[in-house]
């Protein structure tokens, strides 16, 4: 593998990573209605948004 390929891979999975715990961020923000609203419950959303961002 080229070295230009590896370091747009590494580039793209960082950011995937970013995207994720930005993601995250705004999950753990949202309010109980808002929660409501998508389906998530209050519990889901923090479990979701505590997991490190290499984790899917």
């Amino acid at each position: 593998m080229s070295r230009l390929i590896w370091v747009r891979k590494a580039q793209n999975w960082m950011a995937s990573r970013k995207t994720l715990m930005e993601t995250r961020r705004h999950l753990r923000r949202l309010t109980d209605h808002q929660l409501e609203d998508i389906g998530i419950s209050r519990h889901e959303a923090l479990t979701e948004s505590r997991k490190p961002f290499w984790r899917s």
